[in-house]
């Protein structure tokens, strides 16, 4: 999704941003409305754990071992800008993920946030209901553990 002002710092080109933490700031706001929502599918996902050496080894995490498939909330839109400057404008069709506090699994790696995940049941949901009452939703939901690999 196309970065907020702020964070282009006179830069001539937006490589954009794959996360929305708060969802209640104004340039978020024309996106989180039902045309913008979608869901993004997934088995499972990693994070990078930060170690003492300085290596950022990537941490999966997944429901069971099975990894039964489950879905990331996102919002999407059609943005025209300049990602890549050697590329010039472009038009492109953009997500990111919406996300939320961590809990204590992905808390323990990534402690700024994690992904708002749906099951199946709350698809319906998301796709109609304000945007607190998908989170709201969402963090009911069950919650990822750490896997293997």
């Amino acid at each position: 999704m196309p970065s907020p002002v702020f964070a282009l710092n006179a830069r001539n080109s937006d490589s954009g941003v794959t996360n929305i933490r708060n969802v209640k700031s104004p340039h978020w706001r024309r996106w989180l409305g039902p045309e913008h929502r979608c869901v993004v599918p997934f088995t499972s996902f990693s994070e990078n754990e930060t170690m003492p050496d300085g290596r950022k080894p990537p941490v999966w995490f997944a429901f069971d071992e099975s990894r039964p498939l489950a879905f990331f909330a996102g919002i999407w839109t059609r943005w025209t800008s300049v990602r890549k400057v050697k590329e010039g404008e472009t038009t492109n069709d953009l997500f990111e993920f919406l996300t939320t506090e961590p809990n204590k699994e992905v808390g323990a790696i990534h402690p700024k946030a994690m992904p708002v995940i749906h099951l199946l049941t709350p698809l319906p949901i998301f796709r109609s209901d304000p945007v607190r009452c998908v989170l709201s939703i969402s963090q009911r939901q069950r919650t990822p553990a750490k896997t293997d690999s």
